[in-house]
């Protein structure tokens, strides 16, 4: 599979410096199929880690700030599995 950037959530398995390239406020964050001690870490555009996380369970659930809104989106580390990233703006995300 590959990342699906056109429909909420977001659907991310795979390393990327720009999958989203505007403002989005992420509300959570679902990582399913994950191998234990492996590591995820989500940043803005700017590099800014916005989540950093090893996973515990092969499904994970991370909550974010209300209001939290970034500028963009990468992902620069996924050990394995997939991350639905539920946002409060509708698409298109580009």
């Amino acid at each position: 599979m590959s990342n699906v950037l056109t429909k909420n959530p977001l659907v991310i398995d795979t390393i990327s410096t720009s999958l989203v390239t505007k403002s989005i406020t992420p509300l959570l964050a679902y990582w399913v199929g994950a191998t234990a001690t492996h590591d995820l870490t989500l940043t803005d555009l700017a590099g800014n880690t916005i989540l950093k996380v090893k996973a515990v369970t092969a499904t994970d659930t991370f909550p974010f700030p209300p209001n939290f809104t970034v500028g963009g989106l990468a992902c620069s580390v996924i050990g394995s599995g997939t991350v639905y990233l539920y946002v409060l703006e509708e698409g298109p995300y580009a």
